[in-house]
């Protein structure tokens, strides 16, 4: 549903909101899904810190070695040079029916983190036969503040390629020391990140809507120096672009960022990511990000999951802002407070679109923290997913309750996933 909360977006006046149908389900025992449609049909996906059976437990961050080493930081968390590393999974899945899927764990990637204590998935695209699937650094930090943050952003690393759909893979040909857009972030002693965890725009099948055949990346950060920027949550939203090719994803000085308009209106694209200007900014609430292109409605729906300032625990919301355009003005849509409870990483597959796009799945992981509610019901920590519709502009009342704060004998939920008439008022 919409939501009375301030927003610096205005609201979008074409919809009421969103609604979820109470149809829902849960794979996998892991998180961080980003799923890419391929030319073969199939969706391809990396993954994170869990278990696809039978493959064995997979971590990105160094473990107990890691709490020991956080404890040793000197105020402020720098990073330093150190022997580590972390295991990322990747995995197909298959099906027509969000209901009914089949995930196939592929062979775990062991990628080299000397400087910081986690590597984490994040830009993902199968296009042209090619998988490519960037990461991103995290790294506890205690700020000019005294608070603990955990995590701080790092940069992003770059993209590894797979051309056998990720029976092997050619490894990224950047590090920590440098990373594909020459950010380092707070803790390695620079400003702070700004395309943090950045996600690959969803363009449909083999990227086949891109306006420009461009590659396009959201990523979430601050451009103050004392802004949040943290694995889950920041102050603006930013966009890159780039030509898809293995030559390509790796050179820095092959990608656009959006700097702002000209006086005209036009988008200026320049090639400096500190000089990035926001698409969307709204302090503290810019977390995670992800984009799908609607191209029956001929619009754009960001999912930005938020949790708090410091990276911790409690309940996490997730809001909704749509476009026509990549680089605005945005609206927002709806703000979902205390999704899963405690949802994350929420993106919709276009795969799973309605032919008139107002109906969509969307997945997201949640309550990776004990005691978290599971509201919507199929949220856990693992591969959720849940369907939505898109609600009309008339008749919303912007102070009703949540739909998702219901509690399962009240969603009424079948075996089969369908909702009763009581699961869908």
């Amino acid at each position: 549903m919409p939501t009375a909360k301030l927003c610096s977006l205005p609201p979008q006046s074409d919809f009421g909101g969103v609604r979820h149908t109470g149809r829902g389900a849960t794979y996998t025992k892991a998180d961080t899904w980003y799923p890419s449609w391929d030319r073969d049909g199939n969706l391809y996906s990396p993954y994170a810190d869990g278990i696809v059976d039978p493959e064995p437990l997979v971590l990105c961050t160094w473990g107990q070695a890691m709490e020991t080493f956080a404890r040793s930081l000197s105020c402020g968390g720098k990073t330093t040079a150190s022997k580590k590393s972390v295991t990322t999974g990747n995995a197909i899945i298959r099906g027509e029916d969000p209901l009914a899927l089949e995930v196939q764990p592929l062979a775990p990637c062991t990628l080299a983190t000397p400087r910081f204590q986690g590597l984490y998935p994040c830009a993902n695209l199968c296009h042209d036969g090619i998988w490519y699937q960037g990461s991103y650094y995290l790294h506890r930090f205690v700020d000019d503040a005294g608070r603990n943050i955990t995590y701080e952003l790092g940069p992003f690393q770059g993209f590894r390629l797979s051309r056998d759909h990720g029976a092997t893979w050619e490894p990224c040909p950047r590090d920590d020391s440098d990373p594909l857009f020459r950010e380092h972030g707070r803790v390695a002693g620079g400003p702070p990140i700004r395309f943090g965890a950045p996600h690959v725009v969803d363009f449909g099948r083999n990227m086949a809507h891109s306006p420009t055949g461009h590659l396009y990346l959201v990523g979430h950060g601050s451009r103050f120096a004392h802004g949040v920027s943290n694995w889950i949550a920041g102050d603006a939203v930013f966009l890159a672009r780039v030509m898809p090719s293995p030559g390509t994803v790796n050179d820095p000085d092959a990608y656009e960022f959006f700097s702002g308009r000209s006086h005209t209106g036009d988008p200026i694209w320049g090639n400096d990511a500190a000089l990035a200007q926001p698409i969307i900014e709204w302090p503290w609430h810019c977390g995670c990000t992800t984009v799908t292109w609607l191209p029956a409605l001929g619009r754009y729906i960001a999912c930005i999951s938020v949790g708090p300032a410091d990276g911790g625990g409690g309940c996490y919301d997730l809001w909704m802002a749509t476009s026509p355009d990549l680089c605005g003005p945005w609206s927002q849509l709806a703000y979902l407070e205390s999704f899963g409870t405690q949802g994350y990483f929420a993106n919709i597959p276009s795969k799973f679109l309605s032919e008139d796009n107002r109906t969509f799945w969307m997945f997201w992981s949640a309550n990776w923290e004990q005691g978290a509610w599971s509201n919507p019901p199929c949220s856990a920590y693992a591969l959720c997913a849940g369907e939505f519709e898109l609600m009309g502009p008339e008749g919303v009342n912007l102070r009703q309750g949540p739909s998702w704060r219901r509690s399962r004998e009240e969603w009424n939920v079948s075996a089969a996933g369908t909702p009763s008439a009581a699961g869908e008022a």
